[in-house]
């Protein structure tokens, strides 16, 4: 099932470790799989953040208005989003899919966390 196969990579992240099994089980039943190509934003800085996201497969780059180039990278198994999750604040930098190949997320909206 789609809920089995994230759960295994769910034990990986290390915001959700602290997690029950049960709690890890319905976390990885509402998960949605979405991928961006290459140069697509994902989240724009100054948006609502909706959805928490965790990184299958590829590498995102992370920028800021008023700071030039990348503030960051971020590959398989990291994640971002996650003040989402906790406060529903508004989101702080734009992440966008970086490299030649697209990107391939999990993303939990911000509901299905509290």
């Amino acid at each position: 099932t789609k809920a089995s196969s994230h759960e295994g990579f769910l034990e990986h992240v290390q915001l959700l470790e602290q997690l029950s099994r049960e709690q890890r089980d319905r976390v990885a039943s509402s998960l949605e799989e979405v991928v961006y190509a290459p140069g697509a934003k994902i989240i724009t800085e100054g948006e609502e953040g909706s959805f928490f996201y965790m990184i299958v497969d590829g590498t995102v780059r992370v920028t800021k208005e008023g700071h030039p180039g990348e503030l960051a990278r971020r590959s398989s198994g990291d994640y971002f989003g996650e003040l989402a999750l906790t406060t529903g604040a508004k989101t702080m930098a734009t992440v966008s899919a970086a490299g030649s190949k697209p990107v391939t997320l999990v993303r939990m909206e911000r509901g299905a966390f509290q």
